[in-house]
């Protein structure tokens, strides 16, 4: 908010448009996505008219993570599609890797299984060219992709590489995402007491930054723990308030 003041009050054109992606995005995080969305939308088209083509790419990369949040797979493919068609046309790749990453993560929702090799080589280009806030993504995006594969070896060595990328940059909620997929994997694993310590850190840690969807993924995670370890009291609390996150996120869609 401060930052939009300064820009105005400056016609600071050439900031306003990421610092309103950044409020919208903070607001999706936040569990505001019927607002979100729409002033996404409206920053987008601004930005378009402008030709401003990197923050438009921040801005297909902020409305993907959206929607893959609201598990709109198909949405999210045909808006990273066209992300990544402007960067082609353009020449100008910026944040490539993040549109790469959402993109892979839906069309293995919607049952594709060959996604993991093409974002393997996206990693390594991002670590070629030291550009580690993208590797954050990427990281996150393989291990839920070597998860749904069932490989939980490789779902805990990307789990690892993000924890301790995380945890050097003081960085909560990647750590959280890091340890939400250990707690996956461990789970599958059948290793529940081990899960509930990654997934109880996790969900903590969601929960102090206030990322909804993170935390209702974490309380769906812990109800299966709880289940796994014969706890059904607390299995049935943690569906409870992951029922009341889903309920309180298509409450904030009404409006738009």
């Amino acid at each position: 908010d401060r930052a939009l003041e300064i820009a105005n009050a400056a016609d600071l054109q050439w900031h306003i448009g990421p610092t309103l992606l950044g409020l919208d995005h903070a607001r999706a995080c936040t569990g505001k996505y019927g607002e979100a969305w729409l002033g996404m939308q409206k920053t987008m088209h601004w930005l378009d008219s402008l030709e401003q083509v990197r923050y438009l790419l921040i801005a297909y990369a902020f409305v993907g993570e959206l929607l893959l949040d609201l598990n709109l797979p198909g949405q999210v493919i045909d808006t990273m599609e066209r992300g990544l068609s402007l960067a082609r046309r353009t020449g100008i790749h910026y944040w490539g890797p993040v549109l790469e990453a959402h993109l892979a993560v839906a069309r293995m929702r919607l049952g594709s299984r060959d996604g993991i090799p093409a974002l393997e080589a996206v990693l390594v280009q991002t670590r070629t060219q030291s550009e580690r806030y993208l590797m954050l993504r990427c990281l996150d995006a393989l291990a839920e992709l070597t998860l749904a594969e069932a490989d939980t070896r490789r779902c805990h060595a990307f789990s690892e590489e993000l924890l301790a990328l995380a945890e050097s940059n003081g960085l909560r909620e990647a750590g959280a995402r890091a340890r939400r997929w250990r707690g996956e994997a461990l789970l599958m694993d059948q290793a529940p007491a081990q899960a509930l310590t990654e997934l109880s850190a996790a969900a903590e840690q969601a929960e102090s930054i206030g990322r909804v969807r993170l935390q209702m993924d974490l309380e769906l995670a812990l109800g299966r723990a709880f289940t796994s370890l014969d706890q059904p009291h607390e299995a049935a609390l943690h569906r409870r308030n992951a029922a009341e996150i889903r309920r309180e996120i298509g409450a904030s869609l009404e409006s738009s």
